[in-house]
């Protein structure tokens, strides 16, 4: 569902992103929308270029989504009990 929501953000919110030539581009703005903090800490050095498959630090990236994902929902129950 983010992922979703993060290609209609880029699509209307920074046109840079809606390159139809080069999906790359897009790809790297919507993990770049899903976490910034991820995705500098593993595509920041070297984005994904035109065709390219990544599958490790695809990996990379998802592990660290999902465990700033579970902080974040520690943090917003940790003071509700």
């Amino acid at each position: 569902m983010k992922r979703e929501a993060c290609a209609a953000s880029a699509r209307a919110e920074r046109p840079e992103c809606d390159d139809g030539d080069d999906a790359s581009v897009m790809e790297n703005c919507v993990l770049r929308c899903a976490s910034a903090s991820c995705y500098d800490e593993v595509y920041g050095r070297d984005a994904l270029e035109e065709g390219e498959v990544d599958t490790e630090r695809g990996r990379a990236f998802r592990s660290c989504a999902r465990e700033e994902l579970r902080r974040l929902r520690g943090y917003q129950t940790f003071g509700t009990e």
